[in-house]
């Protein structure tokens, strides 16, 4: 017993507390979400509401109008909902107008060859809803005029909205 006594007293002797090298450290914030969306929604020939929306990483968002501003501040997760929303619409993807890009067709006629590599659309009383996505180090700008029926682009801008929350600022 008494061995017992002296193995403890000379082991609990030696003991200087835990290795610091695996010390529980404190946790880190999150790294910041790499991220900043803006879009602008311009005036058409009637009366569309005209505003441009800032969306940051960190969760700050401006709303502007010809004569006011709104800051306020939405949840990481919602700016991570936009995030994988601007993934799924393959946004850094989009041609400027916010098209897939065409494939190129050539048509031979005798020994001439002609290829055409894009679409043109072209309409007027639309108002344009210009986005532009900063991510890291990569910038892509698309300006949708509303010409054709790209729902999944519509879907996008109606996201932004819907994070900058602007149904309920007067425009």
């Amino acid at each position: 017993m008494r061995a017992a006594v002296v193995v403890a007293v000379v082991a609990g002797a030696c003991w200087t507390g835990p290795d610091p090298a695996v010390a529980p450290q404190p946790p880190q914030p999150p790294r910041p979400i790499e991220l900043k969306v803006t879009m602008e929604r311009t005036p058409c020939f009637g009366s569309c509401p005209t505003y441009k929306v800032e969306i940051n990483g960190d969760g700050t968002v401006r709303v502007h109008t010809g004569t006011s501003s709104r800051l306020a501040r939405v949840s990481r997760a919602r700016v991570r909902q936009l995030e994988h929303r601007i993934e799924e619409a393959h946004f850094f993807e989009l041609d400027e107008s916010g098209h897939v890009p065409a494939q190129m067709q050539c048509v031979q006629n005798g020994a001439t060859t002609t290829c055409t590599m894009h679409s043109i659309s072209l309409c007027s009383d639309t108002s344009h809803a210009i986005i532009t996505v900063k991510r890291g180090t990569r910038t892509h700008t698309v300006d949708d005029a509303h010409c054709s029926d790209d729902s999944w682009l519509t879907g996008l801008e109606d996201e932004i909205d819907a994070v900058a929350g602007t149904s309920a600022f007067q425009m």
